[in-house]
């Protein structure tokens, strides 16, 4: 796909000999947000007067040139054949100007991002092309010097680039399932929940969980599941689920990861770490990127999966909830969390659109092998932005814990997340709200609904009053600021 990102004052102007008129902190902020980790494509005067380099970027320089070659960056010497061959890529080019550039892109591109600068300023290139009849405004910000939008193209196909566009509950179609909540974040609040959904889980059971980094200090603590499990009967037997990870610290070997696990407190019942002795390929029906994914051997020894969230933000995912604690998270740590996470172009290169359906592409041949034998219960409670992965280093925590909530329908339980946090107001959930948004993390729910895993449609039932069906807006009525609480 193509897109651009661009800055004009009131005439569109956008430069002057070279240079930008203007040196605008919160707008260059933006440019770095929306281009770090992705493909730019840019000329070569662009290119070459850049006051400093581009890192962490995936570059391209248009030349005119056969000789031209750029240090730390790829050269196309035919512009309107890359655009024409990355037109309907699922990966986004965003070109980065100059004037000449745009032009040609123009017409091409699907979506954009426009920093609307008030002030004029004298300039001698414009981005003349531009005609607010042709875009949609997705988001827009209102800074002190300039207006921020994002933008997509009227009638443009973008069914598989809207991962940072949120679809308000009333203009989602389809099917409603349950998803029951309350207020009570606590070992009981978990087992009420647990006990909602709990019907068709039976025989040998794994539970699926984040146990975290050491001593890290935001999941779901080990206390609180020892206690769930020995109150729940379909527990006391069963078995904490885990895999090594893809990236290197303390859990990346099989003994490292016992050693952390036990400074962490999970002592109290047999922890199974999936992977430890080779894996198994698991089939991907109807995937786009995957006809397997690749799961630790182990786990396919059990006949049913509780799958128990501590649901927040991720770095890369945007949030982390239900589908991400699967799709990760049974991954093995070696073939099939490399699958999902890496390319040609890194260990990490994969993110947005691709990286959401290619989690949900994982989590599937989990939930398919489980079939009715699994369930969902997710708990917003010390939702920093950062995944627990990230253990003691995990940004502090902001937003105001909520609740738990519980499903069989692992779409639903993580749209009703994310329309309680969409639900705060803009105080409350901004750091939460642009993490997701600027990760293209709500790609998971609609890609979800695609795959046919579940509804993003639901009737949310209030557990703490009479098992009434409320909205998210009055499930987060009475939320109140954070505050850690130690157990």
């Amino acid at each position: 796909m193509i897109s651009f990102s661009v800055a004009f004052d009131p005439n569109r102007g956008i430069g002057i000999r070279g240079s930008l008129p203007w040196h605008l902190k919160d707008e260059l902020k933006i440019f770095k947000q929306n281009t770090l980790y992705k493909n730019i494509l840019m000329g070569q005067t662009t290119f070459d007067t850049l006051p400093r380099k581009l890192t962490d970027r995936y570059i391209t320089v248009v030349s005119i040139d056969p000789d031209y070659t750029a240090e730390d960056a790829e050269v196309t010497h035919d512009l309107i054949a890359f655009l024409k061959e990355h037109e309907n890529d699922e990966t986004e080019y965003i070109v980065c100007g100059g004037a000449s550039i745009y032009r040609q892109a123009y017409p091409y591109a699907k979506k954009a991002y426009i920093s609307f600068v008030k002030q004029a300023y004298e300039v001698d290139a414009y981005f003349d092309v531009y005609d607010e009849n042709d875009w949609i405004v997705s988001k827009e910000v209102d800074y002190p010097d300039f207006v921020y939008r994002e933008l997509k193209r009227k009638g443009a196909d973008m069914t598989r680039k809207d991962g940072n566009i949120y679809v308000p509950f009333e203009d989602r179609k389809g099917n409603e399932s349950i998803v029951y909540f309350t207020r009570d974040i606590s070992p009981a609040g978990i087992k009420k929940a647990y006990e909602k959904v709990n019907a068709n889980i039976c025989g040998k059971v794994a539970i699926k969980l984040h146990t975290g980094e050491k001593n890290g200090p935001n999941i779901i603590p080990a206390k609180w599941v020892k206690e769930v499990m020995e109150s729940c009967e379909s527990l006391k037997d069963a078995t904490i689920i885990e895999t090594n990870t893809y990236y290197e610290g303390d859990r990346y070997t099989t003994e490292q990861h016992r050693e952390t696990l036990e400074v962490n407190g999970w002592t109290f019942c047999p922890v199974d770490i999936t992977d430890e002795e080779g894996t198994v390929d698991l089939p991907v029906e109807s995937g786009n990127w995957f006809d397997h994914m690749t799961v630790g051997s182990h786990m396919v020894n059990y006949d049913s999966l509780f799958t128990l969230t501590h649901f927040k933000g991720h770095v890369q995912g945007g949030f982390g909830g239900s589908n991400k604690n699967i799709g990760i998270g049974c991954a093995d740590g070696r073939i099939g969390k490399a699958m999902i996470h890496s390319s040609e172009k890194g260990q990490w290169a994969t993110r947005e659109e691709e990286l959401m359906e290619k989690i949900s592409e994982s989590t599937k041949a989990t939930i398919d092998f489980f079939g009715k034998h699994v369930t969902y219960v997710n708990v917003m409670r010390n939702m920093s932005v950062s995944c627990d992965c990230e253990g003691l280093a995990a940004a502090p925590v902001v937003t105001p814990n909520v609740g738990i909530l519980a499903s069989t329908d692992i779409c639903a339980i993580d749209s009703a997340c994310v329309d309680l946090v969409h639900a705060m107001t803009e105080e409350q959930h901004h750091d939460l709200w642009e993490r997701m948004q600027s990760r293209h993390g709500f790609r998971q729910l609609s890609y979800m609904k695609e795959l046919g895993m579940g509804n993003d449609r639901y009737i949310l039932i209030d557990l703490d009053n009479d098992e009434v069906r409320i909205s998210a807006k009055e499930a987060v009525k009475d939320v109140k600021p954070f505050k850690r609480v130690e157990f």
